[in-house]
């Protein structure tokens, strides 16, 4: 999770549904610089008892985005 950007989730347009958990590590998720693809629509963050912040910045180009469960 400490290399969030370096997924290249952004470059993949077919993207559609991403699930993320199991880490108690992730204080902070989406950092500023870390984009994922506008066609995700679909993104579950689960069992992250750490997780303090979840960067707007990272999400405001989902224009596709139906359902963030948290």
């Amino acid at each position: 999770m400490s290399r969030q950007r370096e997924w290249g989730l952004e470059k993949l347009p077919s993207l559609t549904y991403l699930r993320i958990g199991g880490t108690d590590e992730v204080e902070t998720f989406l950092e500023e610089d870390w984009l994922l693809p506008c066609t995700l629509q679909i993104l579950l963050l689960w069992a992250h008892e750490n997780l303090k912040m979840l960067n707007y910045s990272g999400l405001r180009h989902l224009t596709c985005l139906k359902k963030l469960d948290i």
